[in-house]
């Protein structure tokens, strides 16, 4: 018993053969998809860690940046208290030769009235 073979028509191997290349294709389609899918997880990893990088050095930035305003908001209020002091200071001599002048100034006066009073009396001129 014989056979006949369409030489049109694939033989058993042979569509064997392409369902096998067909799996192949398909196989290397997958793993190129998730080759594709492994590399977009690799960039957004790196993309995270470089964010967190970043945040982590702007924090760093940012702490130094408020030491240095809190020293320099320190060495300001030192010298407002310094200043205020030495202005509390000044009014106060202030204050103090203000008396001192007035004080002067009666003194002249109450001297000045005493000569002319004395001057008075040696000339004889009374008021």
């Amino acid at each position: 018993m014989h056979m006949y073979v369409d030489k049109r028509c694939p033989n058993q191997d042979s569509l064997q053969s392409l369902g096998d290349n067909r799996e192949a294709i398909s196989n290397s389609q997958s793993n190129s998809a998730s080759d594709e899918a492994n590399d977009q997880q690799l960039i957004s990893v790196r993309k995270k860690k470089t964010m967190l990088s970043n945040r982590e050095s702007a924090v760093v930035h940012l702490r130094a940046e408020n030491g240095h305003i809190l020293d320099n908001f320190n060495i300001v209020s030192r010298h407002y208290v310094q200043i205020t002091e030495e202005n509390c200071l000044s009014n106060s001599e202030a204050l103090e030769l203000s008396h001192k002048l007035e004080r002067l100034h009666q003194t002249v006066t109450v001297q000045s009235h005493n000569v002319i009073k004395t001057m008075n009396i040696e000339t004889g001129n009374w008021y």
